[in-house]
């Protein structure tokens, strides 16, 4: 079948809302003889209630104008566990699709608010359901509120439980280089897809080239273009037969 072609280049504005306190940094530190990986995070900044409250207001204003949102990361200190469950119930509320990638108590509450994807890791699956056997655990998850849950396996590639069939798309090979982004440029490929009307299998390609685009760039938030049109026809797909009722 047809692969999708490579996402437009689109001009980027921000709405940021100013907190009082400093923006965390992330280091990567990267072995260029391996391609290992150390990243070293900073907490988050304590966030007021009137800081958070200025939030949720420009937030319900770009719901207006939206066509998808990504909730994404951990909750800065100050912040409610309950804060994803609420954003996500307010996208619902306005129509706009929602992808949520958080993990643990804030995962836990997200779900229940039934956002339309969820995007954890092995790691994060674990910790939500209990179990480590990736299809079990993904179709636990999607019990437990999200219509479409798709896990991310790192370099064995995502596996899709959703309304419309279960997939897993993996690359043609294991690559090494930085994973910082990757994760977010699974996020862009899943819902730019989405706005798109692609089918499942083309989403998924698109978010698997994109995040093994986003390892070979040495540089933390961009992606190897050439990578990326080289990669995408070669994602494999594969459909698994729904669980028997």
């Amino acid at each position: 079948s047809a692969t999708a072609p490579a996402p437009a280049p689109a001009p980027v504005t921000d709405a940021l809302v100013t907190v009082a306190g400093n923006t965390r940094r992330t280091i990567a530190v990267v072995d260029r003889a391996t391609g290992d990986t150390t990243q070293l995070n900073e907490p988050g900044p304590l966030v007021t209630a009137d800081e958070w409250a200025a939030l949720l207001g420009r937030y319900e204003e770009l719901l207006a104008g939206a066509d998808a949102v990504a909730l994404c990361g951990s909750l800065p200190p100050g912040i409610h566990v309950g804060a994803y469950a609420e954003l996500v119930r307010s996208a619902r509320t306005a129509g706009v699709p929602v992808l949520l990638d958080t993990s643990g108590e804030p995962l836990r509450r997200g779900i229940a608010a039934r956002p339309d994807l969820i995007k954890p890791n092995a790691d994060e699956l674990a910790q939500l359901t209990g179990s480590r056997e990736p299809m079990r655990a993904t179709r636990d998850a999607r019990r437990r509120g999200a219509h479409g849950v798709i896990a991310s396996l790192g370099p064995d590639g995502m596996l899709a439980v959703t309304p419309d069939g279960i997939w897993q798309a993996a690359p043609p090979a294991r690559v090494p280089g930085n994973p910082t982004g990757a994760g977010d440029s699974a996020v862009a490929g899943l819902l730019s897809g989405l706005v798109e009307g692609l089918s499942w299998p083309d989403r998924l390609r698109r978010a698997v080239a994109l995040s093994t685009a986003t390892v070979l760039s040495p540089t933390a938030g961009d992606f190897d273009r050439a990578a990326y049109e080289e990669l995408l026809p070669r994602v494999g797909i594969e459909e698994h037969a729904p669980a028997a009722r």
